[in-house]
């Protein structure tokens, strides 16, 4: 009888530690891997012109891709999509920049798109992909190398605050629903989906953490951009808060602001995460355009 309570005992310890890992790992993969979701926009829903198709290396050797477009300026603005988008899902913002005179390229961040690569990296690597876009931009002739600033969305906020605390190439920011750091944003999305899954905190959570960090090689707690965001001054930040934002932490682009040093700027808008543009379009426009006309101004001889 013992010897059958001991075996039992054994059998459940391991069953257990399999479910554990096992949906630790599952869950480790769904973040890696998150679902590409079709384009949401076409190029001819908006008057731009054709775009060149343009390729460049990562850092790790990985092939990028984008659309450039070439503004009557050479001032030019890098957009940054979110997690599971493309370049496609910026077009909106391509073409009222456009119109307003700039140069801009679209990148497809590793793992989606057209560009290279097996798997997401939460920001870390991406940052490293919108520093390549940067660098591939200083080479180009028709680029003025004193007029670059970085625009993204959700992740790609984040991956703009990132690359510009480290390039000072990069003269201005805009970042819509950035997440303050990786960790609070995953414990944020975890608490939320449990409620469907029915999964604790811990040990899923923690262990999910710790099986990405080991496959990918990166510390969550250097993807944070609370910790680097003043770094970008004396260069202007423009932060836009969606205040409908269920994805992220609340207080998250608020203790980003408070991070940052002036010149800083911070927009509300009623909308739901990442959904600023669509939600009030001559608003965004209005915000964002001024913004850039301040950053990376166009003098009049281009503007014809």
């Amino acid at each position: 009888m013992r010897r059958l309570i001991i075996w039992l005992s054994v059998g459940i310890i391991f069953l257990t530690t399999s479910a554990t890992v096992g949906g630790s790992w599952l869950g480790c993969e769904l973040g890696i891997h998150p679902v590409r979701v079709p384009d949401k926009y076409l190029l001819s829903q908006f008057t731009l012109p054709e775009p060149q198709q343009v390729r460049f290396a990562s850092q790790d050797g990985l092939q990028l891709a984008g659309w450039f477009f070439a503004g009557r300026s050479r001032a030019t603005i890098v957009l940054v999509h979110g997690r599971r988008g493309s370049r496609a899902w910026m077009l909106p913002d391509a073409a009222y920049l456009h119109k307003a005179g700039y140069s801009v390229l679209l990148v497809d961040l590793r793992y989606r798109g057209e560009s290279q690569g097996d798997h997401s990296t939460f920001g870390a690597m991406e940052t490293k992909d919108v520093e390549a876009a940067i660098t591939y931009l200083l080479a180009r002739t028709d680029v003025d190398p004193e007029r670059i600033g970085v625009q993204g969305t959700s992740l790609g906020g984040v991956t703009a605050i990132l690359a510009a605390a480290n390039m000072p190439a990069v003269k201005g920011v805009v970042a819509e629903s950035p997440f303050k750091d990786l960790n609070s944003a995953i414990d944020y999305a975890f608490q939320h989906a449990k409620e469907g899954v029915g999964l604790p905190k811990f040990p899923f959570l923690t262990m999910s953490k710790q099986i990405c960090q080991a496959r990918l090689g990166v510390d969550f707690e250097r993807i944070n951009p609370a910790s680097v965001i003043a770094n970008i001054s004396p260069r202007p930040i423009l932060l836009i808060d969606t205040t409908l934002d269920d994805l992220i932490p609340r207080d998250s682009v608020d203790t980003l602001y408070h991070a940052a040093r002036t010149p800083k700027y911070l927009w509300k808008v009623q909308a739901p995460h990442g959904k600023g543009w669509e939600t009030n379009p001559r608003e965004y426009e209005r915000h964002v355009v001024k913004f850039w006309q301040q950053t990376l101004p166009i003098p009049e001889v281009e503007r014809s």
